[in-house]
């Protein structure tokens, strides 16, 4: 086995093994806070388990893709199945933006029935117990999801740890407007869905933009460039850097480099030294998938410096 298979194995194990957690987890609370939901005439509390229910098939999407963007590059896809990732990405954003319609329906039903003078349900102490277990599991699998999200660079596990965030704040709204529909405000439970409803399409949106930016092979941020910029210059017998171009995919980065040296190098030396720039690249940045560098003639005034 390759380097690079050895490690998109480990990285499929990992991204597999922290979506199995998630799941069973999100199951379980959806479970509970449903049925304490409806013991305790929460509509609040029901909308969340309506949020984890799309928790548990974000997290299927999210094993499913992994499944295939982490398989070896083949012949019909010798760049890998890296793309894959980013589909996935796009996947959950639409998820929690369906999600996010259906929990403002529901708290637009409950805030006009209160308007027009219809009796809301005040919703019973076991819907603060659910809120309260939710916040706390869904923040942790938050933190634990991220971690991992970031040492994979993970768009996908990113997009699912964001939903456990997500879902521990339309916890808190939910405890928040729970509490205040026993005091004498059931208004507020239905009104606390809605506002949670606005939190999670700004979420799903932000996911959906980095998803599609991903997928149209946007350029890395300017700071990562600079960087790029300032390691192969670093090299003496690099003389400037004729072009760079760079593109990113499913957490991966791809880099074209076109070098100058001097005109006169044997082919030998110039293979030497883009050897020697793809290796400390490739040494500074862990997502770097690919790498090409070409290696120009020098010419005075006519390379970017």
């Amino acid at each position: 086995m390759s380097a690079a298979a050895g490690k998109a194995a480990a990285e499929k194990h990992i991204a597999m093994r922290v979506s199995s957690i998630a799941l069973l987890v999100n199951i379980a609370l959806c479970l509970i806070k449903f049925f304490l939901g409806l013991i305790a005439s929460s509509g609040a509390l029901v909308s969340d388990a309506v949020h984890s229910a799309s928790d548990v098939g974000a997290t299927l999407v999210v094993m499913l893709g992994f499944q295939f963007a982490k398989q070896a590059p083949d012949k019909r896809h010798p760049y890998g199945h890296d793309k894959i990732e980013c589909m996935v990405g796009i996947a959950l954003a639409f998820i929690l933006l369906a999600t996010a319609a259906v929990l403002g329906f529901q708290g637009c039903i409950g805030i006009r029935l209160a308007l027009q003078g219809g009796e809301l349900v005040v919703p019973g102490s076991l819907a603060l117990i659910g809120a309260a277990l939710s916040i706390i599991v869904q923040e942790t699998m938050y933190r634990f999801t991220i971690v991992r999200a970031k040492q994979l660079q993970s768009s996908s596990l990113e997009a699912s740890a964001w939903h456990h965030r997500s879902d521990a704040f339309s916890s808190i709204g939910s405890f928040a407007g729970i509490a205040a529909a026993r005091m004498g405000l059931p208004i507020l439970d239905p009104i606390t869905a809605v506002i949670i409803s606005l939190f999670i399409i700004k979420v799903g949106w932000m996911i959906l933009i980095k998803g599609i930016a991903q997928t149209i092979d946007e350029a890395v941020d300017g700071v990562t460039e600079d960087s790029i910029r300032d390691l192969v210059l670093q090299n003496q017998r690099v003389y400037a850097i004729s072009d760079l171009l760079t593109r990113q995919a499913g957490g991966k980065m791809f880099i074209d480099l076109s070098i100058a040296c001097d005109a006169e190098l044997s082919l030998k030396q110039a293979h030497s030294i883009a050897e020697e720039v793809h290796l400390l690249l490739e040494a500074t940045f862990p997502r770097l998938l690919h790498c090409n560098v070409h290696v120009d003639p020098y010419m005075q005034g006519s390379s970017e410096a």
